[in-house]
């Protein structure tokens, strides 16, 4: 059974009442407080996106951990961590807990012994936990003794060749670190690797090979292999082409995918590359992978002003149709409906202050899953919206894509859709006056759907204080709900997923027991997710917080 305070059940052929407005001054639904939390924490970015700032998402996110017991903000740090694979918001929640237990609360300093080690579980979870203590955004910028004595076991319980590779990057770096804590070596290696770190001219005896190995490369790198060790650490230093090329014949699939236009940009030659698209053409060793297509589409949209050869922007073309054997099957036939207004040409990502953002906007998004899902099953219809449902013709159901087209080639007749405002219940509408049936029905959207014709409240976001109707009523709900109902009583076994690519606290459905999903941002894991419900899973995506045992 899924938790009762983090999915709210309405039962009935009633649509239950709205009780807020999303961040574009529609009527939506709000998520409990742990609902919330466990969607920004899972999936969120902490950048800002069309309708909020990064500040504003930081906020919410610190506002919802005042309103929740350390426990759960405990399990959700780790559920991010492990199970969405996220760095930034773990140690975020993980700070707020030291932060709270700073002021003499037991239970959560009780809680941080258990969670820290496997939160902060690599060099780069320790800088990002650091820099955010050290920024007092949390309400503090002092360790205090557990969180110190919890960093110095960090450096304990590696080892020196382990700290050694776990050593790349800055602000803070390792040697920041050190000064900071002042770590005891748990042995004399560790106290050799402790006084290279701080200075690199330094060479202790008890130095293990590995560091040995790294301080002669340094020396002599013509002369030498390159060392066994991350290439961030080889390439922080000047490299031959040669080198280069080494580190490209070296370099897994989904390695080369990652950094074609570093192997570019360094001169790495035709001879190389060829090499490097054999490996991206590999489909066993895609398939032994289990790369999706999100991250091809990524690298492939990433190279597009690049003056990457033309053979290797047809090896990731190919690559991307290969991982599509990856996606889970979903049963039965689908309706997936894209929201193509204007919100949607953001970069997934958000933007991060002078960072360039992702190439990857929204909508590449939503059109690589409606693509992808038509190939698995080419009876899978595609409504296009905004204020309107797009690119159907008269006496059609659906978008007309081919499923023997390449990803590519679907994407970008999906990109060319005129684009305009959002209403969301327009796509089933339009569903409903087809009187199309479908076991599963997937919104792919930012989920800020203002313009239906009953949910604009006319007013600035955030002000549901200066409401001038009565939200509070029964009859009062999204048009999108009013829809599903519709569409529900027709289709009475049908699903729906509701995908937020850019999650904020409130949805157009609220979660209903094997009905309605929602999901919030995007990873690959999303596939596994979308079709783990859709094909029977009774758990919610978020329900496995709870589960989880300290």
């Amino acid at each position: 059974m899924p938790n009762p305070d983090l999915f709210r059940s309405t039962r009935g052929a009633i649509a239950p009442p709205v009780d807020t407005v999303n961040e574009a001054g529609g009527l939506a639904y709000k998520f409990t407080n742990k609902h919330a939390l466990a969607q920004y924490a899972a999936t969120g970015c902490l950048s800002s996106t069309f309708y909020a700032t990064a500040r504003e998402q930081l906020d919410s996110v610190l506002a919802l951990c005042h309103s929740l017991d350390s426990e759960f903000i405990a399990k959700t740090a780790l559920y991010a961590r492990h199970r969405s694979f996220m760095k930034d918001t773990p140690a975020l929640l993980l700070a707020y807990l030291c932060a709270r237990a700073g002021k003499g609360d037991k239970e959560t300093s009780l809680l941080i012994e258990q969670i820290f080690p496997p939160i902060i579980d690599s060099g780069k979870m320790l800088r990002t936990y650091i820099q955010i203590m050290r920024s007092g955004v949390v309400g503090r910028k002092s360790f205090g003794n557990q969180p110190k004595r919890l960093i110095n076991t960090f450096f304990s319980d590696h080892s020196p060749d382990w700290l050694l590779r776990n050593s790349v990057g800055q602000k803070p770096s390792m040697a920041d670190i050190l000064k900071m804590t002042h770590p005891k070596p748990a042995s004399l290696e560790h106290d050799a690797l402790f006084a290279y770190l701080l200075n690199p001219k330094t060479l202790k005896p008890h130095a293990t090979p590995l560091l040995v190995r790294f301080h002669e490369w340094k020396k002599n790198r013509d002369d030498l292999g390159l060392p066994n060790l991350p290439f961030q650490m080889l390439t922080s230093l000047e490299l031959s082409t040669k080198q280069w090329e080494e580190i490209a014949q070296n370099g897994s699939p989904l390695f080369c995918l990652k950094n074609l236009n570093t192997f570019l940009r360094h001169g790495v030659s035709s001879k190389v590359f060829k090499e490097i698209e054999e490996k991206l053409q590999d489909r066993q060793a895609i398939k032994n992978s289990k790369i999706l297509p999100y991250q091809i589409l990524a690298a492939y949209l990433n190279t597009e002003n690049s003056e990457l050869r033309q053979s290797t922007r047809a090896a990731l073309k190919k690559m991307l149709d290969y991982s599509l054997e990856n996606i889970p099957q979903i049963a039965g036939n689908s309706i997936v409906i894209i929201d193509i207004s204007g919100s949607m040409m953001t970069p997934l990502t958000g933007r991060h202050g002078r960072t360039p953002p992702s190439k990857v906007v929204c909508l590449d998004v939503a059109a690589l899953f409606a693509t992808a899902l038509l190939k698995k099953n080419p009876e899978t219809k595609i409504i296009p919206v905004h204020n309107h449902v797009e690119g159907i013709k008269p006496g059609q159901d659906s978008f007309l894509l081919e499923p023997d087209d390449t990803l590519m080639t679907n994407i970008k007749k999906i990109k060319t859709l005129p684009s305009g405002a959002t209403a969301l219940s327009k796509a089933l509408s339009f569903a409903n006056k087809k009187k199309m049936r479908a076991q599963s029905v997937i919104l792919i959207s930012d989920n800020q759907s203002w313009a239906d014709a009953s949910s604009f409240s006319g007013l600035p976001r955030n002000v549901p204080s200066a409401f001038k109707y009565n939200w509070k009523s029964s009859e009062s709900s999204t048009d999108f709900v009013k829809q599903w109902k519709l569409f529900k009583s027709r289709n009475p076994s049908a699903k729906l997923v509701c995908v937020d690519l850019q999650p904020y606290s409130t949805t157009q459905a609220p979660d209903l027991p094997n009905e309605i999903l929602n999901v919030g941002g995007w990873s690959d894991a999303c596939f596994t997710v979308i079709a783990a419900f859709l094909n029977g899973s009774p758990d919610f995506w978020v329900d496995g917080i709870e589960d989880i045992m300290l």
